[in-house]
Protein backbone atom coordinates (compact mmCIF):
# COMPACT_ATOMS: atom_id res chain seq x y z
CA UNK A 1 0.00 0.00 0.00
CA UNK A 2 0.91 3.78 -0.23
CA UNK A 3 -0.18 6.67 1.18
CA UNK A 4 -0.55 10.46 1.17
CA UNK A 5 -1.57 13.42 3.61
CA UNK A 6 -2.56 16.39 2.15
CA UNK A 7 -2.42 19.47 4.78
CA UNK A 8 -5.05 22.42 4.60
CA UNK A 9 -6.85 23.24 1.04
CA UNK A 10 -9.73 25.73 1.15
CA UNK A 11 -12.48 26.61 3.12
CA UNK A 12 -15.04 28.82 4.49
CA UNK A 13 -17.91 29.06 6.68
CA UNK A 14 -21.75 30.40 4.86
CA UNK A 15 -24.45 31.51 7.37
CA UNK A 16 -28.09 31.45 7.61
CA UNK A 17 -28.03 34.95 9.51
CA UNK A 18 -26.35 36.85 6.88
CA UNK A 19 -27.13 35.05 3.68
CA UNK A 20 -25.23 37.24 1.35
CA UNK A 21 -22.13 37.58 3.54
CA UNK A 22 -18.29 35.81 2.57
CA UNK A 23 -16.71 34.67 5.95
CA UNK A 24 -13.70 33.39 4.34
CA UNK A 25 -10.30 34.27 6.37
CA UNK A 26 -10.26 33.26 9.97
CA UNK A 27 -8.57 30.55 11.32
CA UNK A 28 -11.98 28.90 12.79
CA UNK A 29 -15.50 28.32 10.44
CA UNK A 30 -18.43 27.96 12.10
CA UNK A 31 -20.48 25.29 11.96
CA UNK A 32 -24.38 25.91 13.55
CA UNK A 33 -27.43 23.85 13.50
CA UNK A 34 -30.16 25.67 14.96
CA UNK A 35 -33.63 26.99 13.91
CA UNK A 36 -33.06 29.70 10.83
CA UNK A 37 -29.69 29.96 12.01
CA UNK A 38 -27.90 26.99 10.43
CA UNK A 39 -23.90 27.33 9.38
CA UNK A 40 -21.92 25.28 7.09
CA UNK A 41 -18.19 24.97 6.41
CA UNK A 42 -17.29 24.23 2.95
CA UNK A 43 -13.84 22.79 2.15
CA UNK A 44 -12.37 21.46 -0.82
CA UNK A 45 -9.09 19.30 -0.25
CA UNK A 46 -7.40 18.25 -3.28
CA UNK A 47 -7.23 14.37 -4.09
CA UNK A 48 -3.50 12.89 -3.93
CA UNK A 49 -2.33 12.94 -7.72
CA UNK A 50 -1.75 9.35 -7.45
CA UNK A 51 -5.86 8.96 -7.06
CA UNK A 52 -6.79 8.59 -10.78
CA UNK A 53 -8.33 5.63 -12.90
CA UNK A 54 -6.99 2.87 -12.23
CA UNK A 55 -6.45 2.99 -8.14
CA UNK A 56 -7.86 1.31 -5.78
CA UNK A 57 -8.42 3.71 -2.42
CA UNK A 58 -8.03 1.12 0.39
CA UNK A 59 -8.98 3.99 2.65
CA UNK A 60 -9.48 7.70 3.07
CA UNK A 61 -9.59 9.99 6.46
CA UNK A 62 -10.60 13.52 6.63
CA UNK A 63 -9.65 14.69 9.67
CA UNK A 64 -10.63 18.07 11.26
CA UNK A 65 -9.78 19.80 14.76
CA UNK A 66 -13.10 21.30 16.93
CA UNK A 67 -12.11 24.40 18.06
CA UNK A 68 -15.01 24.72 20.49
CA UNK A 69 -18.37 23.45 20.97
CA UNK A 70 -21.25 24.25 22.84
CA UNK A 71 -22.53 20.74 24.12
CA UNK A 72 -20.28 17.14 24.44
CA UNK A 73 -21.37 14.22 22.00
CA UNK A 74 -21.95 15.66 18.70
CA UNK A 75 -22.21 14.69 15.03
CA UNK A 76 -20.94 15.97 12.12
CA UNK A 77 -21.67 15.53 8.50
CA UNK A 78 -19.37 15.75 5.35
CA UNK A 79 -21.38 15.82 2.34
CA UNK A 80 -19.53 15.94 -1.26
CA UNK A 81 -20.50 19.07 -3.54
CA UNK A 82 -21.68 19.10 -6.87
CA UNK A 83 -19.77 22.22 -8.43
CA UNK A 84 -17.03 24.42 -8.34
CA UNK A 85 -16.96 27.46 -5.63
CA UNK A 86 -14.62 30.57 -4.82
CA UNK A 87 -13.71 30.56 -0.92
CA UNK A 88 -14.31 34.07 -1.33
CA UNK A 89 -17.12 34.50 -2.75
CA UNK A 90 -19.01 31.54 -1.32
CA UNK A 91 -22.11 32.65 0.39
CA UNK A 92 -25.36 30.68 2.19
CA UNK A 93 -27.32 32.28 -0.97
CA UNK A 94 -25.14 30.83 -3.63
CA UNK A 95 -23.80 27.75 -1.45
CA UNK A 96 -23.01 24.36 -3.84
CA UNK A 97 -25.74 22.00 -4.02
CA UNK A 98 -24.53 18.90 -2.73
CA UNK A 99 -24.32 15.32 -4.65
CA UNK A 100 -27.18 12.90 -4.66
CA UNK A 101 -26.88 10.46 -7.42
CA UNK A 102 -24.27 8.56 -5.19
CA UNK A 103 -21.90 7.88 -7.57
CA UNK A 104 -18.83 9.51 -5.15
CA UNK A 105 -21.00 8.05 -2.14
CA UNK A 106 -22.66 10.34 0.03
CA UNK A 107 -22.64 11.56 3.47
CA UNK A 108 -19.58 10.65 5.75
CA UNK A 109 -20.22 10.97 9.72
CA UNK A 110 -17.59 12.08 11.80
CA UNK A 111 -18.99 11.93 16.08
CA UNK A 112 -17.00 13.25 18.90
CA UNK A 113 -17.86 12.84 22.43
CA UNK A 114 -15.74 15.59 24.06
CA UNK A 115 -16.60 19.69 23.89
CA UNK A 116 -13.16 20.32 24.69
CA UNK A 117 -10.41 22.41 22.01
CA UNK A 118 -8.74 19.70 19.30
CA UNK A 119 -11.31 17.18 19.50
CA UNK A 120 -10.25 15.00 16.49
CA UNK A 121 -13.44 14.89 14.06
CA UNK A 122 -13.06 12.05 11.80
CA UNK A 123 -14.46 11.00 8.49
CA UNK A 124 -14.39 7.94 6.73
CA UNK A 125 -14.43 9.42 2.70
CA UNK A 126 -12.97 6.04 1.51
CA UNK A 127 -16.11 6.30 -1.06
CA UNK A 128 -15.74 10.25 -1.60
CA UNK A 129 -12.12 9.16 -3.31
CA UNK A 130 -13.05 6.14 -5.15
CA UNK A 131 -15.37 7.87 -6.86
CA UNK A 132 -12.46 10.47 -7.84
CA UNK A 133 -10.16 7.44 -8.71
CA UNK A 134 -12.88 6.57 -10.87
CA UNK A 135 -13.46 10.28 -12.87
CA UNK A 136 -16.20 11.66 -11.21
CA UNK A 137 -15.40 15.10 -10.66
CA UNK A 138 -14.65 16.62 -7.36
CA UNK A 139 -15.40 19.72 -5.40
CA UNK A 140 -14.99 18.96 -2.06
CA UNK A 141 -17.14 18.88 0.80
CA UNK A 142 -20.20 21.01 2.96
CA UNK A 143 -19.55 19.92 7.05
CA UNK A 144 -22.31 20.64 8.69
CA UNK A 145 -23.56 19.62 12.42
CA UNK A 146 -26.29 16.58 12.58
CA UNK A 147 -26.93 17.70 16.37
CA UNK A 148 -29.59 19.82 16.75
CA UNK A 149 -28.90 23.35 18.65
CA UNK A 150 -25.42 22.99 18.85
CA UNK A 151 -22.66 25.49 17.63
CA UNK A 152 -19.71 24.64 17.20
CA UNK A 153 -16.43 25.92 15.22
CA UNK A 154 -13.68 24.45 13.40
CA UNK A 155 -9.86 25.24 12.87
CA UNK A 156 -9.70 25.87 9.05
CA UNK A 157 -6.28 26.05 6.95
CA UNK A 158 -5.70 29.84 8.40
CA UNK A 159 -4.75 28.23 11.75
CA UNK A 160 -1.34 29.14 12.95
CA UNK A 161 -0.30 25.52 13.46
CA UNK A 162 0.17 23.37 10.64
CA UNK A 163 -1.07 19.95 12.76
CA UNK A 164 -4.56 21.80 13.38
CA UNK A 165 -5.21 22.50 9.74
CA UNK A 166 -7.81 19.84 7.83
CA UNK A 167 -5.80 16.81 6.38
CA UNK A 168 -7.08 14.04 4.03
CA UNK A 169 -5.08 10.82 4.51
CA UNK A 170 -5.57 8.53 1.40
CA UNK A 171 -3.89 4.84 1.18
CA UNK A 172 -4.32 3.22 -2.62
CA UNK A 173 -3.11 0.85 -4.12
CA UNK A 174 -2.39 1.07 -8.11
CA UNK A 175 -3.24 -2.37 -10.44
CA UNK A 176 0.19 -3.84 -11.31
CA UNK A 177 1.69 -2.93 -14.70
CA UNK A 178 1.53 -5.08 -17.57
CA UNK A 179 3.52 -8.38 -17.61
CA UNK A 180 6.84 -8.16 -19.02
CA UNK A 181 9.61 -10.42 -20.48
CA UNK A 182 7.65 -13.51 -21.50
CA UNK A 183 9.22 -16.29 -21.60
CA UNK A 184 9.20 -18.75 -24.29
CA UNK A 185 8.72 -16.05 -26.54
CA UNK A 186 9.76 -13.94 -29.35
CA UNK A 187 9.23 -16.67 -31.77
CA UNK A 188 12.27 -18.74 -30.10
CA UNK A 189 12.06 -22.21 -30.49
CA UNK A 190 11.47 -25.12 -27.60
CA UNK A 191 11.87 -28.26 -27.44
CA UNK A 192 9.14 -29.91 -25.05
CA UNK A 193 5.14 -30.33 -25.57
CA UNK A 194 4.58 -28.22 -22.61
CA UNK A 195 7.08 -25.63 -21.21
CA UNK A 196 6.99 -23.49 -18.09
CA UNK A 197 5.59 -19.81 -19.11
CA UNK A 198 7.25 -17.28 -17.17
CA UNK A 199 7.04 -13.32 -16.87
CA UNK A 200 8.14 -10.39 -15.12
CA UNK A 201 5.58 -9.10 -12.00
CA UNK A 202 5.85 -5.72 -11.02
CA UNK A 203 3.67 -3.37 -9.13
CA UNK A 204 5.39 0.05 -8.35
CA UNK A 205 2.51 1.97 -6.34
CA UNK A 206 0.54 -0.73 -4.45
CA UNK A 207 0.32 -3.82 -3.15
CA UNK A 208 3.46 -5.78 -4.43
CA UNK A 209 2.18 -8.86 -3.50
CA UNK A 210 0.81 -11.20 -6.40
CA UNK A 211 -2.37 -13.21 -5.79
CA UNK A 212 -3.56 -14.23 -9.43
CA UNK A 213 -3.17 -14.54 -13.20
CA UNK A 214 -4.94 -15.30 -16.10
CA UNK A 215 -3.60 -17.02 -19.21
CA UNK A 216 -4.41 -17.51 -22.45
CA UNK A 217 -2.94 -19.65 -25.47
CA UNK A 218 -3.72 -19.69 -28.75
CA UNK A 219 -2.26 -22.46 -31.44
CA UNK A 220 -1.22 -21.26 -34.74
CA UNK A 221 -2.00 -22.72 -38.02
CA UNK A 222 0.52 -23.38 -40.90
CA UNK A 223 0.69 -19.42 -42.01
CA UNK A 224 1.02 -18.61 -38.50
CA UNK A 225 -2.17 -17.35 -37.25
CA UNK A 226 -3.79 -17.87 -34.24
CA UNK A 227 -6.47 -20.57 -33.65
CA UNK A 228 -8.29 -18.64 -31.29
CA UNK A 229 -11.37 -21.53 -31.60
CA UNK A 230 -9.07 -23.28 -29.83
CA UNK A 231 -8.05 -21.18 -27.10
CA UNK A 232 -6.73 -23.00 -24.29
CA UNK A 233 -7.66 -20.44 -21.07
CA UNK A 234 -6.73 -20.51 -17.60
CA UNK A 235 -9.61 -18.17 -16.05
CA UNK A 236 -8.51 -16.25 -13.15
CA UNK A 237 -6.62 -18.37 -11.17
CA UNK A 238 -4.04 -17.89 -7.83
CA UNK A 239 -0.78 -17.43 -8.22
CA UNK A 240 1.99 -16.15 -6.00
CA UNK A 241 4.96 -16.88 -8.41
CA UNK A 242 5.03 -15.76 -12.22
CA UNK A 243 4.59 -18.38 -13.79
CA UNK A 244 3.03 -21.69 -15.24
CA UNK A 245 3.79 -25.16 -15.76
CA UNK A 246 1.46 -26.35 -19.19
CA UNK A 247 2.46 -29.71 -18.18
CA UNK A 248 0.37 -30.09 -15.00
CA UNK A 249 -1.85 -27.16 -15.96
CA UNK A 250 -5.55 -27.13 -16.57
CA UNK A 251 -8.47 -24.73 -17.82
CA UNK A 252 -11.24 -22.93 -16.86
CA UNK A 253 -12.67 -26.33 -17.85
CA UNK A 254 -10.36 -28.34 -16.17
CA UNK A 255 -8.44 -29.63 -19.00
CA UNK A 256 -4.99 -30.46 -19.19
CA UNK A 257 -2.48 -28.24 -21.82
CA UNK A 258 -2.88 -30.64 -25.51
CA UNK A 259 0.95 -29.68 -26.29
CA UNK A 260 2.65 -29.08 -29.09
CA UNK A 261 4.26 -31.69 -31.73
CA UNK A 262 7.10 -30.95 -33.10
CA UNK A 263 6.76 -28.27 -35.92
CA UNK A 264 3.98 -26.75 -34.48
CA UNK A 265 3.76 -23.13 -32.56
CA UNK A 266 1.32 -20.83 -30.36
CA UNK A 267 0.98 -17.97 -28.84
CA UNK A 268 -0.18 -16.49 -25.54
CA UNK A 269 -0.40 -13.82 -22.90
CA UNK A 270 -0.81 -13.22 -19.04
CA UNK A 271 -2.54 -10.49 -16.80
CA UNK A 272 -1.91 -10.56 -13.07
CA UNK A 273 -3.74 -9.65 -9.72
CA UNK A 274 -1.95 -7.96 -7.04
CA UNK A 275 -2.79 -8.17 -3.27
CA UNK A 276 -5.79 -5.24 -3.33
CA UNK A 277 -7.21 -7.31 -6.04
CA UNK A 278 -6.35 -4.89 -8.93
CA UNK A 279 -6.19 -6.52 -12.46
CA UNK A 280 -2.76 -5.40 -14.86
CA UNK A 281 -3.91 -4.78 -18.31
CA UNK A 282 -2.98 -8.01 -20.60
CA UNK A 283 0.51 -8.47 -21.80
CA UNK A 284 1.38 -8.15 -25.42
CA UNK A 285 1.28 -11.36 -27.18
CA UNK A 286 4.06 -13.46 -28.05
CA UNK A 287 5.13 -16.79 -29.66
CA UNK A 288 7.04 -19.73 -29.42
CA UNK A 289 7.20 -22.79 -31.87
CA UNK A 290 8.60 -26.79 -30.61
CA UNK A 291 11.20 -27.89 -32.29
CA UNK A 292 13.25 -31.35 -31.00
CA UNK A 293 16.86 -31.56 -30.40
CA UNK A 294 19.19 -34.41 -31.16
CA UNK A 295 21.19 -36.10 -28.44
CA UNK A 296 24.68 -35.56 -26.58
CA UNK A 297 26.69 -38.33 -25.46
CA UNK A 298 29.61 -38.05 -22.81
CA UNK A 299 32.33 -40.78 -24.92
CA UNK A 300 35.20 -40.53 -22.46
CA UNK A 301 35.21 -40.69 -19.42
CA UNK A 302 33.74 -43.70 -20.20
CA UNK A 303 29.64 -44.94 -18.57
CA UNK A 304 30.31 -47.50 -15.43
CA UNK A 305 31.65 -49.47 -14.70
CA UNK A 306 35.07 -47.81 -16.58
CA UNK A 307 33.93 -44.58 -15.16
CA UNK A 308 37.59 -43.50 -14.52
CA UNK A 309 40.60 -41.72 -16.33
CA UNK A 310 44.22 -42.66 -16.07
CA UNK A 311 45.58 -39.49 -15.93
CA UNK A 312 45.04 -35.91 -14.74
CA UNK A 313 44.85 -34.68 -18.45
CA UNK A 314 42.76 -36.72 -19.80
CA UNK A 315 40.69 -35.93 -23.27
CA UNK A 316 37.21 -34.99 -22.45
CA UNK A 317 35.06 -36.46 -25.52
CA UNK A 318 31.60 -36.58 -27.07
CA UNK A 319 29.27 -36.81 -29.58
CA UNK A 320 26.50 -34.28 -30.77
CA UNK A 321 23.96 -36.09 -32.80
CA UNK A 322 20.92 -35.19 -34.68
CA UNK A 323 19.96 -32.92 -37.67
CA UNK A 324 21.13 -29.56 -36.24
CA UNK A 325 24.85 -29.47 -36.43
CA UNK A 326 26.72 -28.38 -33.07
CA UNK A 327 28.14 -24.60 -33.15
CA UNK A 328 29.35 -23.95 -29.68
CA UNK A 329 29.96 -26.23 -26.83
CA UNK A 330 31.35 -25.36 -22.90
CA UNK A 331 33.11 -28.37 -20.60
CA UNK A 332 32.62 -28.09 -16.83
CA UNK A 333 34.40 -29.91 -14.41
CA UNK A 334 33.47 -30.08 -10.55
CA UNK A 335 35.42 -31.85 -7.42
CA UNK A 336 33.62 -33.30 -4.79
CA UNK A 337 34.57 -31.80 -1.35
CA UNK A 338 33.10 -31.62 2.14
CA UNK A 339 30.60 -28.66 1.06
CA UNK A 340 29.56 -30.61 -1.85
CA UNK A 341 30.57 -29.99 -5.45
CA UNK A 342 32.91 -27.14 -6.49
CA UNK A 343 33.74 -25.92 -9.97
CA UNK A 344 37.37 -26.02 -10.78
CA UNK A 345 37.42 -25.63 -14.81
CA UNK A 346 35.06 -24.16 -16.59
CA UNK A 347 36.02 -23.41 -20.87
CA UNK A 348 33.22 -20.97 -20.97
CA UNK A 349 31.10 -21.28 -23.96
CA UNK A 350 33.26 -21.82 -27.47
CA UNK A 351 31.98 -21.32 -30.83
CA UNK A 352 33.26 -24.34 -33.32
CA UNK A 353 32.32 -28.04 -33.77
CA UNK A 354 34.85 -29.75 -31.75
CA UNK A 355 33.94 -32.99 -30.07
CA UNK A 356 36.81 -33.05 -27.70
CA UNK A 357 38.63 -30.63 -25.00
CA UNK A 358 41.78 -32.06 -23.09
CA UNK A 359 41.70 -30.61 -19.40
CA UNK A 360 44.88 -28.43 -18.68
CA UNK A 361 47.21 -29.27 -15.96
CA UNK A 362 46.35 -28.27 -12.44
CA UNK A 363 42.48 -28.92 -12.72
CA UNK A 364 42.62 -32.55 -11.85
CA UNK A 365 44.88 -32.61 -8.97
CA UNK A 366 44.00 -35.51 -6.54
CA UNK A 367 44.26 -38.80 -8.08
CA UNK A 368 42.70 -41.94 -6.69
CA UNK A 369 42.58 -41.93 -2.54
CA UNK A 370 42.81 -39.07 -0.26
CA UNK A 371 42.15 -38.57 3.31
CA UNK A 372 38.49 -38.70 4.69
CA UNK A 373 37.01 -35.04 4.86
CA UNK A 374 35.29 -35.98 7.77
CA UNK A 375 38.46 -36.71 9.81
CA UNK A 376 38.28 -40.64 10.22
CA UNK A 377 41.35 -42.58 9.41
CA UNK A 378 40.15 -44.10 6.33
CA UNK A 379 40.34 -42.73 2.71
CA UNK A 380 37.87 -41.77 0.09
CA UNK A 381 38.09 -42.07 -4.03
CA UNK A 382 38.04 -38.31 -4.51
CA UNK A 383 35.55 -37.95 -7.49
CA UNK A 384 34.80 -35.84 -10.24
CA UNK A 385 31.87 -34.70 -12.44
CA UNK A 386 32.19 -33.50 -16.09
CA UNK A 387 28.97 -31.41 -17.39
CA UNK A 388 29.35 -31.06 -21.63
CA UNK A 389 27.24 -28.75 -23.42
CA UNK A 390 26.91 -28.42 -27.04
CA UNK A 391 24.31 -25.23 -28.98
CA UNK A 392 22.64 -26.44 -32.45
CA UNK A 393 22.31 -22.59 -33.49
CA UNK A 394 18.76 -22.59 -33.89
CA UNK A 395 17.41 -19.87 -31.33
CA UNK A 396 16.51 -21.82 -28.84
CA UNK A 397 15.31 -20.00 -25.57
CA UNK A 398 15.48 -22.10 -21.85
CA UNK A 399 12.90 -22.56 -19.67
CA UNK A 400 13.06 -24.74 -16.82
CA UNK A 401 12.95 -28.56 -17.64
CA UNK A 402 13.59 -27.40 -21.18
CA UNK A 403 17.57 -25.69 -21.45
CA UNK A 404 18.46 -24.13 -24.94
CA UNK A 405 21.49 -26.16 -24.60
CA UNK A 406 22.07 -30.00 -25.03
CA UNK A 407 23.58 -31.39 -21.93
CA UNK A 408 25.46 -34.24 -20.37
CA UNK A 409 26.84 -34.92 -17.59
CA UNK A 410 29.47 -38.04 -15.89
CA UNK A 411 30.68 -39.08 -12.71
CA UNK A 412 34.40 -40.09 -13.04
CA UNK A 413 37.39 -40.78 -10.61
CA UNK A 414 41.22 -40.50 -11.49
CA UNK A 415 43.01 -44.06 -11.13
CA UNK A 416 46.68 -44.16 -11.28
CA UNK A 417 48.72 -46.93 -12.11
CA UNK A 418 49.66 -48.86 -15.34
CA UNK A 419 48.34 -47.51 -18.49
CA UNK A 420 45.36 -49.75 -19.74
CA UNK A 421 46.10 -51.62 -22.40
CA UNK A 422 44.55 -51.93 -26.18
CA UNK A 423 41.46 -54.71 -26.03
CA UNK A 424 40.00 -56.35 -28.42
CA UNK A 425 42.26 -55.26 -31.35
CA UNK A 426 41.21 -56.39 -35.25
CA UNK A 427 42.18 -55.94 -38.43
CA UNK A 428 40.21 -57.02 -41.42
CA UNK A 429 40.41 -55.63 -45.21
CA UNK A 430 37.79 -53.17 -46.12
CA UNK A 431 37.06 -54.71 -49.17
CA UNK A 432 37.40 -54.16 -52.14
CA UNK A 433 39.72 -51.94 -51.07
CA UNK A 434 43.67 -52.88 -50.33
CA UNK A 435 43.06 -51.22 -47.18
CA UNK A 436 42.81 -52.55 -43.63
CA UNK A 437 40.28 -51.33 -40.58
CA UNK A 438 41.93 -51.06 -37.71
CA UNK A 439 38.93 -51.33 -34.75
CA UNK A 440 39.40 -51.65 -30.90
CA UNK A 441 38.17 -50.77 -27.36
CA UNK A 442 39.61 -49.28 -24.35
CA UNK A 443 37.92 -48.29 -20.56
CA UNK A 444 39.63 -44.96 -21.06
CA UNK A 445 40.46 -42.61 -23.46
CA UNK A 446 44.62 -41.28 -23.42
CA UNK A 447 46.02 -38.45 -24.94
CA UNK A 448 47.12 -40.36 -27.95
CA UNK A 449 47.05 -43.78 -29.81
CA UNK A 450 50.27 -44.84 -31.58
CA UNK A 451 49.73 -47.51 -34.38
CA UNK A 452 52.90 -49.51 -35.28
CA UNK A 453 53.57 -51.65 -37.76
CA UNK A 454 56.70 -53.95 -37.65
CA UNK A 455 58.41 -52.11 -35.27
CA UNK A 456 57.38 -48.60 -37.16
CA UNK A 457 55.30 -46.27 -35.91
CA UNK A 458 53.05 -45.54 -39.12
CA UNK A 459 50.14 -43.06 -37.60
CA UNK A 460 49.51 -40.94 -34.26
CA UNK A 461 45.75 -40.08 -33.64
CA UNK A 462 43.76 -38.53 -30.89
CA UNK A 463 40.97 -40.42 -29.47
CA UNK A 464 38.31 -37.76 -30.82
CA UNK A 465 39.77 -38.61 -34.36
CA UNK A 466 38.97 -42.14 -34.02
CA UNK A 467 36.31 -42.46 -31.33
CA UNK A 468 32.82 -44.24 -32.35
CA UNK A 469 31.35 -44.19 -29.12
CA UNK A 470 31.43 -45.90 -25.49
CA UNK A 471 34.91 -47.00 -25.46
CA UNK A 472 35.38 -48.19 -29.12
CA UNK A 473 37.95 -47.17 -32.11
CA UNK A 474 38.43 -47.66 -35.88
Amino acid sequence: MAERTIVGGVDTYVTQVDPSASRNGPNYALVKNGTGDNARMLLFIKAPTPVQAGVQVTSARLVLHQRFASRQNVTYEAIPVRSSWKAGKATWNNQPDIRTDGLIGTVASGSVTSSDRDELIEFDVTPHMQGVANGVSWYGWRIRVDTSDTTTTVFTSEAGAEWRRPRLIVEYSNAPAEPTDLSPGGGRFISIAAPVLQYTYADFGGNREQMGQHIQVDPLDEAGDPVTAERWNTGEIPASDPELDLSTAVDENSVAYPGLANGDAARWRVRVQDGAGLWSNWSDWTSFERLDKGSLTINNPSPEPDNFVQEVTPPITWTHSGPWAQEAFQVVVQQMGSAGWVTVYNSTKRPGSDDSLTLPKGVLTRANWSTDPGGGDWQVPTEYRVRVRTWDGQGRQGSPGDPAAYQAFRRFTVQEGTTAQVENLAVQQAYPWPVAEITWTRATAPDKFMIVRGGDVIDVVTPYEVDTGLGTYM
